[in-house]
């Protein structure tokens, strides 16, 4: 009798231990999301919220909800640009990288992950010496000068228009920023761009 008890006791156990330990698992995976996601960790409140759907069975269909929300949400889109350029840059966007950014978030659904992989790309393909000097970069911008893929400095058309293309290095006009990001076209012109 007594070993029924103990076995009975000890299956009880066995069977508290899954339920804590796939909870445990869904925690997991929801975290795992979000770092994906947003490049952040939820919230108590998320995680109790993505606990209480069972409409869920993995991390890509976390994912996948997410990317319906950052493309209905400018507070997410605006969290991924932040989280991105703070990790791949150390920094903020500015201004110009905002207004690449912010559209293409929002009609593709990109995670923080796609967007750190694309500043990654791109900063593979930024010259060492514009790397290592942006003070140096924005004086020759203030000179009508950019540094191009090859590592040679060229003119542009006016320090107020510059063009980047795959593989550029692109230099805010007013000398204020890097920019750049994966090889798409952008154009700046006019004054206070």
């Amino acid at each position: 009798m007594k070993n029924a008890a103990l076995i009975a006791f000890a299956g009880c156990l066995l069977v508290a231990s899954l339920g804590s330990a796939a909870e445990t698992m869904r925690d997991l995976i929801i975290k795992q999301s979000y770092e994906e996601a947003f490049g952040s960790d939820p919230t108590a409140a998320e995680v109790k919220y993505w606990e209480g759907r069972q409409d869920w069975k993995s991390k890509g269909d976390l994912v996948n909800f997410h990317r319906q929300g950052i493309k209905t949400n400018p507070t997410l889109v605006d969290k991924i640009v932040t989280n991105s350029y703070a990790k791949a840059f150390g920094r903020a966007p500015v201004q110009g990288e905002w207004n690449f950014w912010r559209p293409a978030i929002k009609q593709n659904g990109n995670t923080y992950t796609e967007v750190l992989a694309a500043h990654e790309k791109w900063k593979q393909t930024v010259p060492v010496q514009a790397k290592a000097s942006p003070k140096i970069s924005a004086s020759l911008v203030k000179a009508g000068l950019k540094i191009d893929a090859s590592n040679n400095v060229v003119k542009v058309a006016s320090p107020a228009q510059v063009v980047a293309h795959a593989g550029s290095y692109l230099i805010g006009h007013d000398g204020s920023s890097l920019i750049g990001h994966d090889g798409s076209s952008i154009v700046g012109t006019g004054a206070g761009n």
